[in-house]
């Protein structure tokens, strides 16, 4: 997994919540391509609700945190075998680590925390 190092630092960051939703619904990294209906991956709006509701509760998540769960999935797809998964396997990029500076990763988070959030 990702250094817990690394992701403390980054969920210290600061974060825009803006810039990360024009990231993700953006050509550059094209989130929203595989996200906005939930067939491919799971839907935008669910992501953080999913992560918090059912992966956090698995045994081999104890102890992370949203963010944290949701960077390495960035940075690692395919890293985790879920006995449910009823998305294409290998369909999430698996170069985000090379391609995404750390600011970019932590705005993305940001905007889909916003979906899990009432303001």
């Amino acid at each position: 997994g990702i250094s817990s190092n690394v992701i403390t630092e980054l969920v210290q960051s600061i974060d825009d919540a803006e810039n990360g939703e024009m990231l993700y619904t953006g050509f550059v990294y094209a989130c929203n391509a595989c996200h906005q209906d939930g067939i491919v991956g799971t839907a935008t709006e669910d992501i953080w609700s999913v992560t918090i509701n059912e992966r956090l509760t698995l045994e081999q998540f104890e102890g992370y945190t949203a963010e944290q769960y949701i960077i390495e999935s960035i940075l690692e797809p395919g890293v985790y075998d879920y006995p449910d998964d009823t998305y294409l396997a290998g369909a999430m990029p698996a170069n985000y680590g090379d391609r995404m500076p750390p600011q970019d990763l932590i705005d993305i988070v940001q905007y889909l925390k916003t979906f899990g959030t009432e303001e």
